[in-house]
């Protein structure tokens, strides 16, 4: 989650590295969460101020009905901060909270070296290992040929998830099963240990490692 401190000094610097993720939705988010910070800073100034005077006609109050003056227009000041107050609390816990939600739905900012492009196809290759095979045939991706084979579900998978989202099925659950279990027993001979955490956590927990505005309507 982005540190609201780090927007605050440098907008225009997080608003450049947001436009390379090609995200307009992301960009608006961060201008909703400045103009909703910057009132939130005005409303807590107006707040301090007010509490300050609070205390001031209390005490001027006091001093008048010790000098047997009238103290009318000193009553019916204090009688209208709390009201005035409750209006700025009210609108500075909105605001609080907007800014939060939004912070956690803003992207982390990308590193200098992360190359800048249209979509995949301008995916820089990093790294190559071995030498592709060359085939005397037109070969087979392996999403065709885990459809062929009957372990893998796509078309049924985007129905129901959306692109790029697929069913396991036979042979390759049990492979997907086997390959967690080789990855345990191996670090579980490093010295590691094996945690099976609860299911129900808090949710300030959840917060801190995942933005949850996309499960709000299947969480209890």
């Amino acid at each position: 989650m982005l540190d609201i401190k780090l927007i605050r000094e440098n907008p225009e610097m997080v608003r450049a590295n947001l436009e390379r993720r090609r995200q307009p939705e992301k960009l608006l988010l961060l201008q909703e969460v400045v103009d909703a910070d910057k009132r939130w800073r005005e409303l807590t100034a107006n707040m301090n101020r007010l509490r300050k005077r609070r205390n001031e006609v209390s005490q001027e109050i006091a001093q008048v009905m010790k000098s047997g003056k009238d103290t009318l227009s000193l009553k019916s000041e204090a009688s209208k901060i709390p009201a005035e107050l409750k209006i700025i609390e009210t609108e500075l816990e909105e605001k609080q909270v907007f800014v939060r939600n939004g912070l956690m739905r803003l992207p982390n900012l990308l590193h200098e070296s992360v190359p800048y492009g249209k979509d995949e196809h301008d995916n820089v290759v990093v790294k190559v290992w071995g030498e592709p095979p060359k085939f005397g045939f037109s070969p087979s991706s392996h999403a065709e040929l885990s459809q062929n084979l009957g372990i893998a579900d796509f078309e049924r998978g985007a129905k129901v998830t959306g692109t790029g989202f697929y069913y396991l099925r036979n042979e390759m659950v049990l492979l997907d099963y086997s390959i967690m279990r080789y990855a345990m027993d191996l670090l579980i001979s490093r010295g590691y240990s094996v945690i099976e955490p609860p299911y129900m956590i808090r949710r300030s927990f959840y917060e801190g490692v995942t933005d949850l505005a996309d499960f709000e309507n299947v969480m209890y």
